[in-house]
């Protein structure tokens, strides 16, 4: 029992580090907001109650900066806590780097993106939870640099070391679980670490792909590579004139079909040329 245990905290801490730096600095930069906002109130002599200050608090802390420190922060302590285990496995290695092909991964994340974008917009499953968009809009759209490091680099890295790198990796050293359970577990707690059901499900499918490309592979950057150019997709596209057009239905559902068609493609390839290198 007390091996099981064990086992599970050391998939679920770094997890855990994640979500709980991302609330420690929402909780810092809300206090340095709130500390502001009153001794600004007392130097004009002016009183402010509570409630006032939430309101303050809720319209200037910015989520897409949150998430950037906190991003920043988790991959400090990844680094601290595993950067000798990463050197005796050469987990950022030339060669491990060379293993896949970057490029087709690359791609693969983008139509990934335009397929993903394309259901769930068919869906209509934002109808169901309109808060997606709402949090969408305040991490995209608005300060292109601050979303490029950290939507585009920094969280896609520091979610492949963590569900991939650490997460996937030692279910599939360290426990019983054939590769197919390990692949879906991993799976589902990156989806369920996005925190609401739209992108949970997107990223469910997302983690399904990224976790069959690591079992191929071995590679941290075959992960990396196919999850930045999916983040970087939608930072650019929202960010680009076409952001406010309308595309029709047909053409976006011709879209999105051969987006599907372009990724199962590209994945049955990586697959392919996989095995071959196996039998060789």
């Amino acid at each position: 029992m007390k091996k099981f245990l064990k086992n599970v905290w050391h998939v679920v801490c770094f997890p855990l580090l994640y979500l709980g730096m991302q609330s420690f600095v929402s909780i810092i930069g809300s206090i340095m907001i709130g500390m502001n906002t009153a001794i600004t109130a007392y130097q004009t002599g002016n009183t402010v109650t509570l409630e006032q200050i939430t309101e303050v608090i809720f319209s200037q802390l910015d989520v897409m900066l949150v998430a950037l420190i906190a991003c920043a922060l988790t991959l400090l302590v990844l680094w601290l806590v595993l950067h000798r285990e990463w050197k005796a496995s050469q987990f950022w290695s030339a060669s491990r780097f060379l293993k896949a092909p970057i490029g087709i991964c690359a791609l693969l994340g983008l139509f990934l993106n335009l397929f993903t974008d394309g259901a769930v917009y068919f869906s209509q499953i934002t109808k169901i939870f309109p808060e997606y968009e709402a949090l969408m809009s305040s991490l995209i759209g608005r300060h292109l640099f601050l979303e490029l490091l950290g939507v585009a680099l920094l969280a896609p890295v520091v979610e492949e070391i963590i569900f991939r790198g650490v997460i996937l990796r030692r279910l599939l050293r360290r426990s019983a679980l054939p590769p197919a359970a390990a692949v879906v577990l991993q799976a589902l707690l990156f989806s369920l670490i996005h925190g609401n059901v739209v992108q949970g499900l997107y990223a469910f499918v997302l983690g399904i792909v990224l976790g069959l490309l690591y079992v191929w592979f071995e590679s941290i950057w075959a992960v990396v590579a196919v999850h930045v150019f999916y983040n970087l997709f939608s930072v650019v596209m929202s960010n680009s004139p076409l952001a406010g057009v309308e595309i029709p239905d047909a053409v976006l559902a011709g879209m999105t079909a051969a987006a599907l068609l372009i990724s199962a493609g590209l994945l049955v390839w990586l697959a392919k040329k996989r095995r071959k290198e196996l039998s060789v």
